[in-house]
């Protein structure tokens, strides 16, 4: 049956124009069938009007474009078949027109907002949500329920007496259509499930009882007195229903009810012995909204606790699944740790032995390390000594053959000139050795001071190269400068930089037999620095020696290096320079192109002395 009822959905969906004249003549049916449940033919006074809970459920199930539908179905049922015959028929139709717009209105704005406030497409399965759509029933049934007076008041259909009273019982007539056919048909979407033979003998006990008590109370069996006093007689029925089925057990129970107290008020039959029948009607529809209210509210609250059952036993399953596949995964965890725990015992024993020998090793090392420091620290004193012995009496040989030399002490021939000019150059380059080595140690161990202060490395660099001009013009070389204008000052030692400036300069005449030397000054704002570069085209640097330039004491290995000469440690100190200022040195070269020495220095003063 539930297929079948999917099908017959689905084409609707598909279709719209069958959709919406099914649902026109439908709803016209309903209607007429609706107006034989007035209590007085004449009057707007009813018990329940159908096809307001109908269009409800209608466009819950089917969506918003079977409006045309329903809007056509009141039309026609509102105006072919009015509640006063003796009005004109030009006014029964305008009146009937403003009612239907109402009515199609009120069913469209309820399901809008009980969809934006449950964003569910079936409601009925959480409490939370059946008493939102309680709430949404009252509240949209309010508007019609004084618009449909109002235009029958404005048209002569109702009179100012009876004005109020139609008001309210048109709204409690909406309201209760709502509340009852909605739950009724929309469960009828879900799928139905099958019943023990013990399970539809309940079922069908449950309901012979209630049609019993329904003919008791609503058709005239017994006085009015004994009515009121079982009215509440169905109120257990309902609770059976909630506890033991579904809501479509529940919503069937409650639309009985309903449909023989309406029959019953047809026929002038009601449970409250009042004189008039307005009075009558609305206490009626008071007792049919609160036993409706409950009894949909409990089937919600008992499906919660069902649900809630059924998940909390099939995590109970799943979480015993679980912990017997653990336990077997445990238990050969167990097994296998236990021969890893035998292995790592063995282990164990070889690796506390291997730790002592670490130990002892350790122990060794750290004798040795302390043995290389006092040697470190022997080995700088001793060179320190050394130097310092030495500059004295190297001073003294320097002046003394200057003197020689320059001719103060006697004349000398061309030979000895020759031999003591060799002599002045290598003690001149003793000299330079020691003081080289000086300050490299000073430098090594931060005991050279530095003086920073703002100065404009323009100016470092053409002093420099005014120190070397003469080397440089000597030796048919062209020195070339491309600096950057208004260079920002910064924080560096003069002498210190310019000395580098020296030592590379110095470098590239060495090696650079023709071309030029060019020096370049500029700001690299990517790196936040002032950078310069010593270009020279000389013979370049092999790859495999440019890592040893930097080294103290090494020379590269060519017998042109060797025959030129040097300290080794030119370049050695000005690394340690640049670093000291938080710059950095490196060197681009191709053998056989020529070499670029370049360094930088920070644009922004910092703490260089650390």
């Amino acid at each position: 049956m539930n297929q079948r009822i999917a099908a017959l959905t689905s084409s609707f969906k598909t279709n719209k124009v069958l959709a919406n004249v099914t649902i026109a003549l439908v709803y016209y049916l309903i209607a007429r069938l609706g107006l034989q449940l007035l209590p007085q033919k004449g009057t707007s006074i009813i018990a329940i009007w159908p096809t307001t809970g109908i269009a409800f459920a209608f466009l819950m199930i089917l969506g918003y474009r079977i409006w045309p539908g329903i809007l056509i179905g009141l039309l026609l049922s509102n105006s072919m078949a009015p509640f006063f015959p003796s009005i004109a028929f030009k006014t029964t139709v305008i009146s009937s027109f403003f009612v239907s717009i109402s009515e199609t209105l009120q069913a469209l704005a309820g399901v809008f907002v009980l969809r934006h406030l449950t964003k569910r497409s079936y409601i009925f399965d959480h409490a939370r949500d059946t008493f939102r759509f309680i709430i949404v029933a009252f509240f949209i049934s309010s508007a019609p329920s004084t618009i449909a007076p109002i235009t029958m008041y404005l048209f002569k259909q109702l009179t100012v007496d009876n004005f109020i009273t139609g008001c309210i019982t048109w709204w409690l007539a909406q309201a209760l259509s709502v509340i009852v056919f909605v739950p009724l048909i929309m469960s009828w979407k879900n799928k139905l499930s099958r019943l023990s033979f013990k399970k539809a003998a309940e079922l069908a006990i449950l309901f012979s009882l209630l049609i019993g008590i329904c003919v008791i109370l609503f058709l005239d069996i017994f006085s009015s007195t004994f009515m009121i006093s079982f009215i509440y007689m169905v109120i257990p029925f309902l609770l059976w229903a909630g506890f033991r089925f579904r809501l479509r057990t529940v919503s069937a129970a409650v639309a009985l009810i309903v449909g023989f107290a309406a029959w019953g008020m047809v026929r002038n039959v009601s449970p409250f012995p009042m004189a008039a029948l307005s009075e009558r009607l609305i206490l009626l529809q008071a007792f049919l909204g609160i036993i409706s209210v409950v009894a949909i509210i409990l089937a919600a609250l008992i499906n919660e606790r069902r649900q809630a059952e059924i998940s909390l036993s099939k995590m109970n399953l799943n979480l015993e699944r679980r912990v017997r596949d653990r336990t077997k995964q445990l238990t050969q965890v167990n097994i296998d740790l236990s021969k890893t725990l035998h292995k790592f015992e063995v282990q164990q024993e070889v690796l506390s032995k291997m730790n002592k020998e670490v130990v002892a090793l350790y122990q060794d090392i750290e004798i040795k390390n302390h043995q290389l420091r006092e040697l470190d620290e022997l080995k700088s004193d001793f060179v320190s000594s050394v130097s310092h012995e030495l500059r004295t009496p190297l001073t003294s040989i320097k002046e003394g053959l200057a003197i020689v030399l320059d001719g103060s002490a006697g004349d000398t021939n061309d030979e000895q000139k020759e031999f003591l000019t060799i002599a002045k150059r290598n003690v001149d380059r003793l000299h330079r050795l020691i003081n080289d080595v000086l300050r490299f140690e000073k430098l090594h161990y931060g005991k050279e001071a530095f003086q920073m202060r703002q100065n404009n490395i323009n100016e470092a660099i053409t002093e420099a190269l005014r120190t070397q001009r003469t080397v440089i013009e000597s030796k048919g070389l062209c020195a070339k400068t491309q600096l950057e204008e208004s260079i920002e000052l910064i924080f560096f030692d003069f002498d210190k930089i310019q000395q580098v400036l020296l030592n590379l300069i110095s470098n590239a005449i060495r090696f650079t037999e023709k071309g030029n030397i060019t020096i370049t000054s500029f700001t690299n704002k990517s790196d936040d620095t002032i950078e310069v570069v010593v270009e020279d085209t000389g013979d370049g640097i092999r790859q495999e020696d440019i890592n040893k330039l930097f080294i103290k004491f090494q020379q590269l290995g060519g017998s042109k290096e060797r025959k030129i000469g040097g300290t080794g440690l030119g370049l050695a100190i000005s690394k340690r320079i640049i670093e000291r200022h938080g710059g950095k040195i490196w060197v681009e070269s191709e053998y056989g192109r020529g070499s670029k020495f370049i360094f930088c220095l920070p644009r922004k003063r910092k703490n260089y002395e650390q």
